[in-house]
């Protein structure tokens, strides 16, 4: 069995302070039928107030009603669901200039965490298939574009600079591989979404996106870094802190916003210069990506389970009903009887 709202069970805490009311309200009712008829009247009275048997009923059916609110569930059925939606690559560069701190804690982990908000966001929508790809001196697919969004999440969480099998940082390549991941035909649009900090070794990332173009792909460029100050790209060697050199200087990476803007203005998609903030994909998607042309891209089997709640609630019903009639009437009988030969002797 499961509960599929586990939440709803923090209202168990009623249970004791109605157990203790309904203790209170039994001493109370005695006491004052003694103080007020007397002690031979109470006799006669005394098994109407509320009593063991009923306390226990009420406080059973209240356990009742709680667990119908965390809908228990038990047995699947399988339900055909299609899937109407739009394709997304997500590129992430992985590059050592992503490890730059001048986002903090750095340009690659701030990436990493949007894009996981991002995924979220997705799978609460439903429908669409993303794919994910990194990227350094060579690009990498970590999923083809599926609609597990676990899947995606678990390579997300794997992903870092030693993903990249070689230096450097072809942005152009990357764009290729994500036309190429996106090449499936339909009436739905195709999106590539490339966060970046922008710096390219020669991958000619301007002619890769007007080819993107030519065979229908958006693509949305996501500025990473600062632009004017940069950042120095760390490294650890044996436990020691250093930074990267060349020809005895350190290296200052910096966002290079020009060509990541050209590219998005080649495909008809759009830059978003997220600097050293946090990265807005939440609101890339809800004012950009969320309005695009979507389709049916395909038909899944998707797993429900069965709810049982109904039990709960016609438990909860039933002991509360009993609980109404569960005074021990013959008992009750008995004492009035016996009352009664007491007044006649």
């Amino acid at each position: 069995m499961r509960l599929l709202a586990p939440e709803a069970l923090w209202l168990l805490w009623v249970v004791p302070v109605l157990a203790v009311i309904v203790v209170w309200a039994e001493r109370r009712a005695r006491r004052r039928s003694q103080e007020f008829v007397g002690a031979l009247t109470a006799r006669l009275v005394r098994g109407a107030g509320p009593h063991l048997a009923r306390a226990t009923l009420l406080v059973a059916g209240t356990c009742a009603a709680v667990i119908a609110l965390a809908r228990p569930a038990w047995g699947v059925w399988y339900e055909e669901v299609h899937a109407e939606g739009l394709e997304l690559v997500i590129a992430l560069d992985v590059s050592r200039s992503m490890l730059a701190e001048d986002s903090a804690p750095n340009r690659l982990e701030r990436a990493r965490f949007a894009i996981g908000r991002l995924v979220d966001r997705l799978e609460e929508r439903g429908g669409h298939r993303v794919g994910l790809l990194v990227f350094a001196g060579v690009p990498i697919v970590r999923s083809p574009v599926t609609s597990d969004y676990g899947y995606i999440r678990e390579q997300l969480r794997r992903t870092g600079p030693a993903d990249a099998p070689r230096g450097g940082t072809l942005i152009g390549d990357a764009v290729r591989r994500a036309v190429d991941l996106l090449a499936r035909p339909g009436e739905h649009d195709r999106v590539l979404l490339l966060l970046t900090d922008g710096e390219d070794h020669e991958s000619f990332p301007l002619e890769a996106a007007a080819a993107a173009a030519e065979a229908g792909v958006v693509i949305y460029t996501v500025g990473i870094g600062d632009p004017a100050q940069g950042g120095r790209i760390p490294y650890v060697v044996d436990g020691e802190r250093h930074f990267v050199m060349h020809d005895g200087m350190e290296v200052v990476s910096r966002l290079d916003e020009d060509m990541l803007t050209s590219m998005a203005k080649l495909t008809g998609g759009g830059y978003v210069p997220a600097g050293t903030r946090t990265i807005p994909l939440g609101e890339i998607y809800d004012e950009a990506i969320a309005n695009r042309k979507t389709a049916r891209i395909g038909t899944t089997r998707e797993k429900r389970r069965i709810e049982r709640f109904q039990w709960a609630i016609a438990a909860a019903l039933l002991l509360v009903v009993m609980s109404r009639w569960a005074a021990p009437r013959g008992a009750r009988e008995r004492r009035i009887s016996d009352a009664e030969k007491e007044m006649h002797a």
